[in-house]
């Protein structure tokens, strides 16, 4: 008897536990991401409008899987599933989780494209990266990746989609499942690849520009490195950084998930080979990672830093006026007119 109440005691706090956990991911993310868009939306000094473009993409992917995150909430306190496996909900639910996912990678690789050519041309960049231009990449490579993910359920099956148990969440299930390799190659080895091409070149071209920089300085011609094209090129290769960093966070996020995806290929099985524990872990890990850049951002950008600061804080400011009640000041006009007219 004593056994069973100390079973339920400890499956109870690892509910709570896990709710927390849940909770408190979902809600960072979601908040994280908000300030992302409404900072990058709002402020043209922090990026050119391609690299805020793009990262608005890229908040808006991170949001999306900050909502799916808070519905696995759901499952995680009724220990039931939210919904069958072969429920359409859960292919819609799925196919939303691979949008977000794929779109994430798509918004990386289309800020390394806008980063290499600020770089690379940063007199023409104004004109080959306009707004129209940004949005319209932005767009086609959401409609299209989640174009893919629909087309996903009718190639591979109604059970491509399936509730993952330890994640209270429904999504891919790769192992045994056609266009896996294709899927892969198309939204992941290629961008990664691209990425990786692009930032090489872009370290080859900051180091030319520092050895130019030291050329003219060591020729008496440095006085003006400080402002023009010069400056241009300091701001462009500040931006290189922080968005290297956001790839280097995303890939180290996936890396143990996308482990367990591979060892599920290769060995052709499933998930219940698997500790729960460790798919657990992964899951969290990765769906943390949306709310990182927030804090990349605002630790490798000061203007980034300054408006996220004075939106919170004009927010709460708000806030607390619309609670606090106001005061009515009456004023005595008899006694004002008895003042002038003795005066």
């Amino acid at each position: 008897m004593n056994t069973t109440v100390g079973k339920r005691d400890i499956d109870l706090t690892l509910i709570v536990t896990q709710a927390m956990t849940i909770f408190v991911i979902a809600v960072l993310i979601i908040i994280a991401n908000v300030l992302n868009i409404i900072v990058f939306s709002k402020n043209d000094k922090i990026l050119p409008i391609g690299g805020r473009c793009f990262a608005i993409s890229l908040a808006s992917a991170d949001l999306v899987m900050g909502f799916l995150f808070f519905t696995s909430l759901v499952g995680c306190v009724t220990q039931e599933p939210l919904i069958d496996s072969v429920s359409p909900l859960c292919a819609v639910l799925g196919s939303l989780y691979h949008t977000a996912v794929t779109a994430s990678t798509m918004s990386l690789m289309l800020l390394a494209v806008d980063r290499f050519l600020a770089v690379q041309w940063p007199l023409h960049y104004p004109a080959m990266m306009t707004m129209k231009r940004a949005v319209a990449m932005a767009l086609v490579g959401w409609i299209f990746l989640a174009s893919y993910s629909i087309f996903l359920i009718f190639a591979n099956g109604n059970d491509f989609y399936a509730y993952h148990a330890p994640a209270y969440i429904c999504i891919p299930i790769y192992a045994g499942h056609k266009l896996v390799i294709l899927t892969a190659i198309m939204c992941k080895m290629i961008p990664f690849g691209v990425i990786i091409v692009i930032y090489v070149r872009i370290l080859v071209i900051a180091r030319h520009q520092l050895r130019r920089i030291n050329t003219q300085v060591t020729h008496g011609r440095g006085h003006g490195r400080g402002t023009g094209t010069g400056a241009a090129d300091a701001s462009s290769l500040k931006a290189v950084k922080m968005f290297f960093a956001v790839t280097t966070a995303f890939s180290v996020s996936w890396t143990p998930y996308g482990a367990l995806i591979l060892y599920y290929l290769i060995g052709d099985t499933t998930s219940e080979h698997v500790a729960g524990w460790i798919l657990l872990l992964a899951s969290y890990f990765v769906a943390s990672n949306s709310f990182w850049n927030f804090i990349i951002y605002s630790a490798m950008n000061s203007s980034f830093r300054r408006a996220a600061f004075l939106l919170v804080k004009k927010t709460l400011c708000c806030t607390h006026s619309k609670r606090s009640p106001v005061k009515k000041i009456s004023i005595n006009t008899n006694s004002v007119v008895d003042n002038s007219a003795s005066s």
